[in-house]
């Protein structure tokens, strides 16, 4: 029997080097002012939504993010309290090393104009497997971690359908009702990259380059589960 789950995919808010298009991987940046504004749309469309899990990168960037969407109150409301709660660890959130943006090692900080003169930058624009950052991550291992938080994810998400699967039937004598439709949504509040490279596994024929994708927006996945196991479809 098929199953299937929505997965939000939402990248942070807008910081200082979004804002000055630095290469910012592993760098902890704190969003801009006037990030919280930009974000205000989704916090109006995610704060009551009860997702089954929300897993986050555990940069400040992304966790500041995750706390203000998740705010019932908006920085037009209460700017004061808003900037130094955000960081705060949320209950019952997965922070999780995996889903930090590349690590960009020496060319953290740089803008394309420091390092287009760079041959090893050139080659890296050309064909980013072939080249790692000096000092940084190289393409193959990015894609790995990534695939691998993607495995533990199906893993979790077979666990919440065999217990949905499971009440459902309890709760009907023997038989699944209708409205009964597996696992809850999924949250997870990440880095552009990071997005892209899980779309381009999720996804068949998404190319991690045509995917454009500017701070504090989200795609939404709906993934199934068949008997060749998880597949991703993007949703409008």
């Amino acid at each position: 029997m098929a199953v299937s789950v929505v997965v939000h995919l939402l990248r942070h808010g807008r910081t200082r080097w979004n804002e000055q298009r630095r290469y910012m991987g592993h760098t902890d940046q704190l969003l801009a002012p006037g990030a919280l504004t930009e974000l205000e749309p989704l916090r109006r469309r995610y704060h009551r939504h009860d997702f089954g899990k929300i897993y986050c990168s555990d940069l400040s960037r992304c966790r500041q993010t995750l706390g203000y969407v998740l705010s019932a109150t908006g920085a037009d409301q209460a700017p004061a309290l808003i900037p130094a709660k955000l960081g705060e660890t949320v209950p019952g959130v997965c922070y999780d090393v995996r889903l930090r943006e590349l690590d960009f090692g020496q060319w953290e900080g740089k803008t394309y104009d420091d390092l287009k003169e760079n041959p090893a930058y050139r080659s890296w624009i050309d064909d980013p497997s072939s080249v790692t950052p000096p000092g940084g991550e190289s393409w193959e291992a990015f894609q790995q971690r990534i695939g691998q938080f993607l495995n533990n994810l199906y893993l979790e998400l077979d666990e919440m359908a065999g217990a949905a699967e499971s009440g459902a039937l309890e709760g009907g004598h023997g038989k699944r009702p209708e409205a009964a439709c597996g696992p809850s949504d999924v949250l997870i509040v990440t880095h552009g990259g990071v997005i892209r490279q899980m779309m381009t596994q999720l996804v068949d024929g998404v190319k991690f380059w045509a995917l454009p994708l500017e701070p504090g927006e989200a795609l939404r996945v709906r993934l199934t589960r068949s008997s060749a196991g998880w597949r991703g479809e993007r949703l409008p």
